[in-house]
């Protein structure tokens, strides 16, 4: 897996597992393109409370949210064209284990379901 922080255009910060989708390059079969990405089991990170350079030492604690993104539609895999995305980062180590969990949760449910 490689899971990415990825902001979007939208200003959306979506963490999923990223892959680049290719095709050959034309006029050199050995060479790839990079045409798009694929975000498998994409979910929104939202931020609640933000501190500021400003705010005192005691100040809340931020707060993380998940959702799904794309939540209407049942794919897994979302193609995003490669203009629509700002930056891909890697995302702090508790962000990445929470993302990991929530995955977990989505496949035991998704074979749970399949198995019913």
């Amino acid at each position: 897996m490689t899971i990415k922080l990825v902001t979007l255009k939208s200003g959306e910060d979506v963490i999923c597992d990223l892959n680049e989708v290719t095709i050959p390059h034309e006029g050199n079969e050995d060479l790839e393109k990079l045409v798009a990405y694929s975000l498998h089991i994409p979910y929104v990170v939202k931020l609640s409370n933000p501190k500021t350079l400003y705010e005192a030492v005691d100040s809340q604690e931020p707060q993380i949210s998940f959702f799904p993104w794309q939540p209407l539609s049942p794919d897994e895999d979302i193609l995003i064209p490669l203009d629509w995305v700002v930056c891909i980062t890697n995302p702090a180590g508790s962000i990445k284990e929470t993302y990991i969990n929530r995955v977990d949760m989505f496949k035991a449910i998704k074979g749970s379901n399949e198995a019913d």
